[in-house]
């Protein structure tokens, strides 16, 4: 009876490994939803984040990594922007993606509105600004202008910008 408590618990991690394996392709697989690749075979895809209908991701495909968009209904995929620079860390709410782009050699953040097919720079300011997110109409993100990290908002309704949290000590 000994050898069962040995045994069973690895009978069942193997059982457990396997289902995995036969759900998702190998371990070293591009990005999959329900056994459709979303990704390239010699990719990268790196953070997806979905919102409704729309999965996005960052994947870096030898040159520079790009922002894609796999629409769930129609079983599409492509990516957002056909700029060339570093663009990193996706995130969606409803129809707009935000994400940081390096394509005008610093970190920026860009909205692209899958509705309307419209990409536009919310922030391009000189300093460095990074991981943005989306809510609704408001986009946050860090941003490096003061000399250190701080926390600034863009609101697309009104179309304004304003800092959400600044001061001298890292926030």
């Amino acid at each position: 009876m000994r050898w069962a408590f040995i045994v069973l618990p690895a009978l069942v991690i193997a059982l457990v490994a396997a289902l995995v394996l036969v759900q998702s392709g190998t371990a070293a697989d591009p990005l999959k939803i329900n056994g459709i690749r979303l990704s390239s075979a010699d990719s990268e895809p790196n953070y997806p984040t979905i919102s409704g209908q729309y999965v996005v991701w960052e994947e870096d495909r030898g040159v520079d990594a790009q922002i894609w968009l796999y629409n769930l209904t129609t079983n599409s995929s492509r990516p957002l922007s056909p700029h060339l620079g570093n663009q990193f860390a996706p995130a969606i709410s409803g129809d707009r993606v935000v994400w940081q782009d390096k394509r005008n050699g610093n970190w920026d953040i860009y909205l692209y509105n899958i509705t309307t097919g419209v990409e536009a720079p919310v922030c391009t300011d000189p300093a460095k600004q990074v991981r943005p997110r989306i809510s609704g109409d408001a986009i946050v993100w860090t941003d490096y202008r003061n000399g250190n990290p701080d926390i600034y908002r863009y609101d697309l309704g009104t179309q304004t910008e304003q800092p959400v949290c600044i001061d001298p000590a890292t926030q």
